[in-house]
C-alpha cells in the first residue's frame, strides 16, 4: 500500500513532537511488509515560528527531514495564512485551502496513495476536500492528536457557543464519522470521540511513539550535577502554554522537602535564562542550585539523556474552567511516553487523566492532586523502581510506545480501511 502523511498549518521540525510523531513514523512505516511507499506533505504557513526560533537555520532543518524521507518524498506547500497556529476561525480556515484544493486533488491523482494519514483537524478537513475533487479514491485516517475545538476555547480563539465554536464542533463530528478511521493517543480521548460521534466513529487507541536511541547516548550525557536522585522534566515551559513553569517548581519544591539531595533536570528549548529568572521571581530561588537545564537536538537524544535520570515529571497547569478540564482529561503528552521508554517511573498531575490512568493502571508511576500530598514513601518507591523493576517498565513502554509496534498497529488499521472502502465500492456497483 502507498501511504501519504499530511500536516497542514504546522511547522515541520525534526527536533520536536512533529519529528517524533510524524517524520519518524513516515520513515519507519516503510519497514512494514504491506507498505510500498510513504511520503509526507506539509502545508507550511508563510509566517511561522521558525522564522523567530531557528531563523536562518530553519531551512537546514527541512533538508534534514528530506534526507530522512528520501528525495521527492517530502513535499511542501506554502499557505498564505495569519500566524494562528492550528486554531483558525471559520473565516481564517478559508485561507488554509485558498488556491490549494484543486491543486492538491491533482497531486493526489498523481501520487495515488491508498491511505492519507492526516495529522490533526486541519489536515483531515483538507483531505476530505481533496477526496471530493479527486479522481482517485483513498482512505482517510483522522489522527486527532488532541481536542482542537476545546484548545481553541482555552487559547481564546473563540468563545463558548460562538459561531466559530459551533462550526468546529459540527465539523469535528463530521470528520469523526466520515473518516475511515480515527486514532487518539489516550483512552479518555477515545471515549470522548466515540461519545461526540454517537458511537459512529471508527476510533482506535494508538499511543504516542518513541524511537529507540541509536548512536547518540554518549553525546547526550546530562550536565555535571551533584549526587542525588535526578527528577526530569522534558518539553517547552511557558506560563501562556500548556505546561507552566511555576507548576513544575511547585512540584519539585514538594519533592525536595522529602529528599534534600534531589536534583531537577529540565530538558527544554525554552530559553534557559528566562526560566532561571522565573524560578527566582516566583518564590523558588532557594531551588536554584538544584535545578539544571539542558537542550537536545532530536527526540532520540532526549530519550538518551533521560536514561541518566531517575523519575519523570508531568506537572501541566491547573485547569479552572470546565473547558480546561475537558482538554486536560485527554492529555497523555509525548514526555510521558519518553520518560517510560527511557526507563523512568513517572509522577503525573491527575488532571491529565490520559497519562495518569495509564501510569497507575500499569504500575509505572503515581498521580497527584496536590504536590504537597506526595509522600516520602512514594518517592522512595519510585526512585527504587528504575533499578528494581526495569524489565516491567521496559515491557510496558515497549509495547505501548515503540514506534515499530505502533507502525504495525497502524498498518493493520490502514489495511482494514482499504478493504472496507473496496467492499463498499463493490456493493455500489
Amino acid at each position: 500500500m502507498r501511504v501519504l502523511y499530511v500536516s497542514w498549518g504546522e511547522v515541520p521540525r525534526l527536533s520536536s513532537v512533529y519529528g517524533g510523531q510524524l517524520v519518524n513514523v513516515a520513515a519507519e512505516m516503510r519497514a512494514q511488509d504491506a507498505v510500498s511507499w510513504t511520503g509526507l506533505l506539509a502545508g507550511l504557513p508563510l509566517i511561522h515560528s521558525g522564522l523567530v526560533r531557528e531563523k536562518w537555520r530553519f531551512p537546514a532543518g527541512l533538508r534534514k527531514i528530506e534526507r530522512i524521507l528520501g528525495p521527492g518524498n517530502f513535499l511542501r506547500r506554502y499557505l498564505p495564512v495569519p500566524p494562528v497556529g492550528v486554531h483558525p476561525t471559520r473565516r481564517e480556515l478559508g485561507l488554509f485551502n485558498w488556491f490549494h484544493t484543486r491543486r492538491m486533488a491533482a497531486l493526489i491523482d498523481e501520487l495515488r496513495p491508498d491511505v492519507v494519514h492526516c495529522r490533526s483537524y486541519l489536515a483531515t478537513y483538507a483531505a476530505h476536500e481533496w477526496r471530493a475533487r479527486s479522481r482517485h479514491d483513498f482512505a482517510i485516517v483522522f489522527d486527532t492528536r488532541s481536542d482542537m475545538p476545546g484548545e481553541g476555547l482555552l487559547k481564546e480563539r473563540w468563545e463558548p457557543g460562538s459561531p466559530d465554536d459551533l462550526f468546529w464542533r459540527a465539523t469535528e463530528r463530521r470528520l469523526l464519522i466520515e473518516s475511515d478511521a480515527v486514532t487518539a493517543v489516550s483512552q479518555p480521548l477515545c471515549d470522548t470521540f466515540r461519545a461526540r460521534s454517537e458511537g459512529k466513529a471508527n476510533v482506535h487507541l494508538i499511543h504516542l511513539n518513541v524511537s529507540r536511541p541509536e548512536g547518540e547516548v554518549e553525546q547526550s550525557l546530562p550536565p555535571k550535577m551533584p549526587e542525588g536522585p535526578v527528577f526530569c522534566y522534558c518539553g517547552y515551559l511557558d506560563s501562556d502554554g500548556w505546561h507552566h513553569p511555576r507548576n513544575l517548581w511547585s512540584l519539585f519544591d514538594a519533592i525536595a522537602q522529602h529528599r534534600e539531595n534531589a536534583q531537577l533536570l529540565v530538558i527544554t528549548r525554552t530559553p534557559h535564562d528566562r526560566l532561571r529568572s522565573d524560578l527566582a521571581s516566583s518564590g523558588f530561588a532557594h531551588l536554584a542550585d538544584r535545578v539544571h537545564f539542558a537542550q537536545t537536538d532530536s527526540p532520540t537524544q532526549t530519550v538518551a539523556m533521560m536514561r541518566h535520570c531517575d523519575v519523570g515529571l508531568l506537572s501541566y497547569f491547573d485547569p479552572s474552567t470546565p473547558e480546561e478540564h475537558d482538554v486536560a482529561k485527554g492529555v497523555f503528552a509525548t514526555k510521558t511516553a519518553e520518560y517510560l521508554f527511557a526507563g523512568l517511573p513517572v509522577i503525573i498531575n491527575s488532571v491529565c487523566e490520559g497519562a495518569a490512568r495509564f501510569a497507575v493502571e500499569h504500575r509505572v508511576g503515581i498521580s497527584y492532586d496536590d504536590p504537597m500530598n506526595i509522600t516520602a514513601a512514594q518517592l522512595n518507591e519510585l526512585i527504587a523502581m528504575k533499578d528494581g523493576s526495569p524489565d516491567h517498565i521496559a515491557d510496558v513502554a515497549n509495547d505501548a510506545f515503540a514506534i515499530t509496534n505502533n507502525c504495525g498497529r497502524l498498518a493493520s488499521i490502514y489495511a482494514d480501511c482499504i478493504a472496507s472502502r473496496r467492499d463498499r465500492g463493490d456493493k455500489r456497483k
